[in-house]
């Protein structure tokens, strides 16, 4: 279930690390996969915090760099925004900053540039981009 393997630098977004996505009450609360042949293909964690919604998304390392992303990002935010009655409100996500393979398909998708902040992650110094869409 958790077995695709990312090349490095994207390692860091293997399913086997993501404890959160191993806890089966979340399942269908905050957090979606869609699932082929029993296998999950595609990963998408959502969480509303102060009415805001903050989301994350996944694709099978084939699935990557195949010009599908952005139409998955922009499928997933339509059916989250129903799903969580979040009509009207910003959706906020963060990225890596160096993941400029990501940020090209949140911008495809209809995010903006919205903040950066930096956290202290094994000792070094770790930029993350924060994006936003505004929903209207």
């Amino acid at each position: 279930m958790f077995s695709w393997r990312y090349d490095k630098p994207y390692n860091v977004y293997d399913l086997y690390l993501n404890d959160y996505f191993k806890n089966s009450d979340l399942w269908g609360v905050e957090q979606f996969a869609l699932v082929e042949n029993e296998k999950i293909i595609a990963y998408v964690s959502c969480q509303v915090i102060k009415n805001d919604m903050w989301v994350g998304w996944s694709l099978r390392p084939n699935l990557c760099g195949s010009g599908t992303g952005h139409e998955f990002v922009e499928k997933c935010t339509v059916e989250l925004i129903s799903l969580k009655k979040h009509y009207m409100k910003d959706i906020f996500l963060k990225v890596y900053s160096w993941n400029t393979r990501a940020i090209k398909v949140y911008k495809k998708a209809g995010f903006v540039y919205y903040d950066k902040f930096i956290r202290v992650e094994n000792g070094e110094d770790t930029e993350y981009i924060i994006m936003k869409m505004d929903i209207k």
